[in-house]
């Protein structure tokens, strides 16, 4: 057993290595940002999770900010610091702990995202893709931001990641188990925050175009799905409609924005992407139009890197630096799309499906909720994975002189990633 997992680990090195530097930059992230700093609705959170602490069970969506949000992140967080109450000082404030129980579950997603890695890539003329993508998810800042936000953000997002991961296992091997492994997945995602909820249909689209199965088994399959859902999450409607709050829970994001925060809805701010502009404008900020708020795929490619925030203008050439990684890798995932089309690659339909899925629900969140942070990344961050494979994929299609290019301006990105997560700096 020990000779196997040592044979193991030395053939994949490098993505261990890869796995380590993302666990070390995480790491320092936690240990550099306060609580409050760089996350969302902080107070609402805490609130709704010292109320199932002292109450256990599940607030009036009415009752607070995030009161509405599903409860699966909450209860657990909650279960956390009763953990920490037994094993170290109760009068502790439990922020730090939260903040580390946000830091394991990012590790456990990218764990995750190692194994997609190999799932991609399996073969040994694959490990430089292999390790690209898992550099790229290991070193996004939007990831990394996660690691100490007290949010379902995080949980969210290892849920999506380990139902994408299924449902390329599934895809690929055609086994019972994964098809019914993503359906749980699924719903437990939808537990923890409702813009999951696209899983069900992604699921049944993807069951109706796998040829290789009979039509009379797809709607075994659909039909058992659909059941496993309904078991799974229809509580929590029955409690929100008992408590007259169905209207709060099926509304994605937050029940009431500030006025100052709503942008304009037109087709140039829903279609526009400029380069020159993102370059230039560089950060986030929702409250004003100064850093191009209101264009929503520039807000949402930025989003992934700075969130909805500024940072310190005398890096400005190391965030732009990043910035223009982020543009080579869209380029990439165009070339490495329209290769895969054309090759009719293996993951081609699940991978396509994600990533249009993920673009199409924030795009229709955009729509309901015409605000600057109704466009972020935390919202649908699986669609990194399609990005992040696809850009790998592109690799392919390339001569070799201009593959070698890119693989070298790819390792740079990831590098200039993690130089900009160091370049925060620790609170001692």
């Amino acid at each position: 057993m020990f000779r196997s997992l040592r044979r193991e680990f030395s053939r994949h090195l490098t993505l261990w290595i890869i796995l380590l530097t993302g666990v070390f930059l995480r790491i320092h992230y936690v240990l550099s940002t306060p609580f409050a700093i760089r996350s969302y609705d902080t107070s609402g959170h805490l609130n709704y999770i010292l109320y199932v602490l002292n109450k256990w069970s599940i607030p009036a969506s009415w009752s607070g900010w995030e009161m509405h949000q599903p409860p699966l992140y909450y209860f657990l967080a909650a279960f956390w610091v009763r953990g920490k109450m037994l094993f170290f000082n109760p009068a502790d404030p439990p922020w730090f702990a939260l903040q580390w129980l946000s830091f394991l579950i990012s590790v456990l997603t990218l764990c995750i995202a190692l194994w997609i890695a190999r799932l991609l890539f399996p073969k040994p003329s694959q490990q430089t893709q292999a390790a690209l993508f898992l550099g790229i998810i290991a070193s996004l800042p939007g990831l990394v931001f996660m690691s100490s936000r007290i949010s379902n953000d995080p949980l969210l997002t290892l849920l999506l990641f380990a139902f994408t991961g299924v449902l390329l296992a599934w895809w690929k091997s055609g086994k019972d188990r994964w098809w019914y492994g993503a359906t749980v997945l699924g719903s437990i995602a939808i537990l923890t925050k409702m813009s999951a909820a696209f899983t069900l249909p992604l699921l049944l689209i993807c069951l109706w175009l796998r040829g290789s199965l009979p039509r009379k088994e797809k709607w075994i399959f659909a039909i058992t799905a659909v059941v496993i859902v309904i078991s799974i999450t229809a509580w929590l409607f029955v409690i929100r409609l008992l408590d007259g709050s169905i209207n709060h829970l099926v509304t994605p994001g937050n029940i009431s924005l500030n006025r100052l925060l709503t942008i304009p809805l037109g087709a140039q701010e829903l279609l526009s992407f400029s380069p020159i502009r993102i370059l230039s404008t560089t950060y986030n900020d929702p409250w004003t139009d100064m850093y191009g708020r209101k264009y929503f795929w520039e807000f949402f490619f930025k989003s992934a890197f700075f969130g909805e925030w500024r940072f310190l203008s005398g890096l400005r050439f190391l965030h732009r630096t990043m910035l223009l990684g982020g543009l080579l890798t869209l380029l990439l995932s165009a070339i490495g799309i329209v290769r895969d089309i054309r090759r009719r690659g293996s993951y081609r339909t699940p991978l396509l499906l994600i990533l249009g899925s993920g673009c199409a629900l924030l795009f229709l969140l955009r729509i309901i909720h015409s605000a600057g942070c109704s466009q972020d990344f935390r919202y649908v961050p699986q669609v990194i994975i399609p990005i992040a494979a696809y850009a790998c994929i592109g690799l392919d299609a390339l001569a070799p002189r201009w593959r070698t290019t890119a693989i070298a301006a790819l390792t740079t990105f990831c590098i200039v990633c993690g130089m900009f997560i160091l370049s925060i700096p620790l609170l001692f």
